[in-house]
């Protein structure tokens, strides 16, 4: 039986797509000195693994730049269910300058440059193995059992955070924010929460002798 060339090349076509749903794992050293990998620090431990691909004079990058830290913080910062990873395209960034853009941008989280490994990472991600490369920045959401979300992106820098967001609730739970009270305000309610406890204290039992003792009804707590 002859096959057509079109649908061999269609079915070609589907099973190397079909390939390219799992990450493959790598091994950067980010700028901060430390070592990384994929599966053993991150996916085997359930951690999801958000991939922004950047370089250091990406026009682009720079303007989504102020919206990162917030929304990595969201996460957790890298102590919750997900960890993010920066990695430049360029070979011209090394980790000294990785480190600086860092530092300049006030991020937290960790990113490697060409001598730690990061072309290598990302290679995959760029050569069109998971679809079309269309430039930085990019963000690629990897999931604990592997599987990725590739270029997720919105039509406008915030749609774009919302985007991600979306994508990693859709795999894991968002921390809950820590509620901090300081300063006046936490004298303040402190103080409101002793008045009350106190005249809660004080009516409670005025009142109950007031309520005849048919009228009560106890609730199961």
């Amino acid at each position: 039986m002859k096959i057509p060339t079109t649908t061999l090349l269609l079915c070609l076509a589907l099973s190397f797509t079909q390939a390219q749903t799992t990450a493959p794992d790598f091994t950067v050293t980010t700028a901060d000195g430390v070592q990384r990998q994929l599966y053993n620090d991150y996916l085997n431990q359930g951690k999801a693994v958000v991939l922004y691909l950047f370089f250091t004079t990406c026009p682009l990058c720079n303007q989504i730049a102020p919206l990162l830290e917030p929304f990595y913080q969201e996460w957790g910062g890298g102590d919750g269910p997900v960890e993010f990873l920066m990695l430049s395209i360029l070979t011209t960034d090394d980790n000294l300058d990785v480190d600086r853009y860092i530092g300049l941008r006030n991020f937290t989280f960790p990113g490697a440059g060409s001598d730690g490994g990061a072309r290598e990472a990302i290679e995959p991600y760029t050569n069109g193995s998971f679809g079309p490369y269309l430039g930085t920045p990019v963000f690629i959401v990897i999931a604990p059992d592997s599987t990725v979300q590739y270029d997720v992106r919105g039509s406008s820098y915030p749609e774009t955070i919302d985007s991600l967001d979306a994508a990693l609730r859709s795999i894991t739970a968002k921390p809950a924010l820590p509620f901090q009270i300081i300063g006046e305000v936490k004298t303040l309610l402190v103080y409101r929460w002793q008045t009350c406890a106190h005249l809660l204290e004080m009516w409670i039992p005025i009142l109950l002798q007031q309520i005849p003792p048919a009228s009560l009804i106890l609730l199961p707590i």
